[in-house]
């Protein structure tokens, strides 16, 4: 009985001791169940910016697309008319390189325009179908490398002008010209099929959007390197460089010699304009490196990288706002350089060239009866010798106050092919 007091406090030590430590040790195991894994937080945040990140990105593209898309489609559109008004007088074939090249310039955009589409409207034919996933980005891709293509023809075209005069008509005839621009179309669009089973239309967060098949993500972007960027685009314009170099170092040559041989200035002056020209298309190549260069630098940089890597949304829409601006600023260049463009244009836009025709009939109308016989008439002729043979024929009649005018000018051929350049007949008072 005496030990019982001793038993009673040990018994009532242990039980507050087993009351007082038994929540402690549930803490701790309710503790080591609650304990976070440290790389969610570090997901989750990535996942936040990469949000974050690409909405303020993708927003920004919208505002520029916005802009340029409606620009693009546009000016190619007013190119278009201006060139076909040309083809009506100038019988070059490489008219229908240009065409073509707006044309392809226009379509080249598709993908842009698309996502401007689904951007305001939340539908569009990429992003909400699997058909229009494969076929705007394949459009897209062969209509650049097309566009590229045919800037390298009119540079090749340039090319022989400059070196080879007299064969160039022979050698690009308007069959030819249209047969090769349907080949590098067909070319480039068999090239271009792989993005059929590449792309495809897929739901994130239940939002559709059409995207690479993660499976055939690197291979794409490989195969897209090495056909759009490379062949479709590097190769093209390296050599229009080249090219419209050798024909600048030319022109220069061959206006010394003219200097020296003091020839007319007829020849100067067809030597500006094939300078001009070759300089429009000179700056439309390093223009289009720089614009496209960035793209080309990111599709390389996330190759390396890896494409589970996040990407700098900043860095690929500065990349697409500079492609879209080069597809849609080609106007610029043949409104700066080419002459005959800039008069077609104004015509058009001015309405005057209609009403210059307009008084020009009335005036021949009226005066027509009041020439009588011909008391006087005066012929030019000048022969310039240049790159080619100019053939330039001004012929006057005249009585009283009021002349005519006639004034033709050809190009001649060593194969005796005659081409008339221009022509114009006028009836003025003295």
């Amino acid at each position: 009985m005496t030990r019982l007091p001793y038993v009673s406090v040990i018994v009532l030590a242990a039980t507050v001791a087993t009351q007082t430590l038994s929540p402690n040790y549930q803490l701790n195991e309710d503790s080591e169940s609650r304990i976070i894994d440290p790389e969610i937080p570090t997901s989750l945040e990535n996942t936040k910016y990469f949000v974050a990140n690409r909405k303020a990105a993708m927003y920004n593209f919208q505002i520029a697309a916005t802009g340029l898309c409606p620009l693009n489609y546009f000016l190619n559109g007013l190119s278009v008319f201006v060139f076909l008004k040309m083809s009506k007088k100038q019988k070059q074939a490489i008219i229908y390189v240009t065409i073509g090249l707006c044309f392809s310039d226009a379509l080249a955009t598709a993908t842009y325009a698309d996502y401007v589409i689904w951007a305001y409207f939340g539908k569009s034919p990429m992003q909400n179908t699997d058909w229009g996933c494969k076929f705007f980005n394949w459009l897209g891709a062969s209509a650049g490398n097309c566009s590229n293509v045919f800037c390298l023809m009119i540079a090749i075209e340039r090319f022989f002008s400059v070196f080879f005069p007299f064969n160039v008509s022979l050698w690009f005839t308007r069959r030819r010209t249209l047969v090769a621009m349907v080949a590098i179309m067909a070319v480039f669009s068999s090239l271009e099929s792989f993005r059929f089973w590449s792309f495809q239309q897929t739901l994130v967060d239940g939002v559709p959007i059409c995207e690479r098949i993660v499976g055939m993500s690197t291979l794409s972007r490989v195969l897209s390197l090495g056909f759009s960027r490379i062949m479709g685009f590097l190769v093209p314009w390296v050599v229009i460089s080249i090219l419209n170099l050798c024909v600048i170092i030319r022109l220069n040559h061959l206006k010394s010699k003219r200097q020296n041989l003091g020839l007319t200035t007829g020849a100067d002056q067809s030597h500006k304009n094939n300078q001009s020209l070759t300089l429009m298309f000179l700056s439309m190549s390093l223009f289009s490196l720089l614009t496209n260069g960035f793209d080309l630098y990111n599709i390389i940089h996330q190759l390396i990288v890896g494409t589970h890597e996040t990407p700098d949304f900043n860095q690929l829409i500065i990349g697409y706002v500079l492609v879209l601006a080069g597809h849609a600023l080609n106007f610029v260049f043949y409104a700066l350089a080419g002459s005959n463009f800039r008069h077609i244009l104004i015509g058009m836009c001015t309405k005057n060239r209609q009403s210059h025709r307009n008084r020009h009939t009335n005036l021949k109308s009226t005066k027509a009866n009041d020439l009588g016989p011909v008391f006087n008439s005066t012929s030019t002729l000048t022969v310039t010798h240049g790159p080619n043979l100019v053939l330039k024929i001004q012929i006057y009649t005249v009585k009283d106050c009021y002349y005519k005018l006639w004034y033709m000018e050809f190009r001649l051929y060593k194969t005796n092919y005659i081409e008339l350049i221009r022509f114009h007949e006028g009836i003025l008072r003295g």
